[in-house]
């Protein structure tokens, strides 16, 4: 019987290790959530800070940099320096556009229906 001695013995000695195993997972899914909850709280705090930095960045670059088109130039001004640039006008396609999508709408309305009548 000291076999069955060496197994109960053997047997409080896994019981114990099992137990304090226990306690220690318990103790390790503890930290788990308690780090979770900290995860969560600093990616809320992040996501606070992004959009706090992309409306001054936003804010910044509004007052720094202008843009203004008028056809056919465009200057662009950033702090103290601008910039114009300008491209030819293009005679040739623009009264073709007049001729060809303006005009017309306009001729049907002065169009007389017969001679001599106003």
């Amino acid at each position: 019987t000291s076999e069955a001695d060496a197994l109960r013995k053997q047997l409080k000695t896994s019981q114990g290790r099992c137990s304090s195993l226990e306690e220690e997972r318990d103790k390790l899914k503890a930290k788990m959530d308690e780090l979770a909850a900290a995860q969560a709280e600093l990616e809320a705090s992040m996501e606070a800070q992004i959009r706090m930095h992309k409306q001054a960045l936003e804010a910044a670059l509004n007052s720094v940099v202008r843009l203004c088109v008028v056809a056919p130039t465009v200057n662009v001004h950033m702090g103290d320096k601008t910039q114009a640039f300008k491209a030819p006008l293009p005679q040739s396609k623009l009264k073709g556009f007049v001729e060809g999508q303006v005009l017309p709408k306009f001729a049907k309305i002065f169009v007389q229906p017969k001679e001599g009548s106003s």
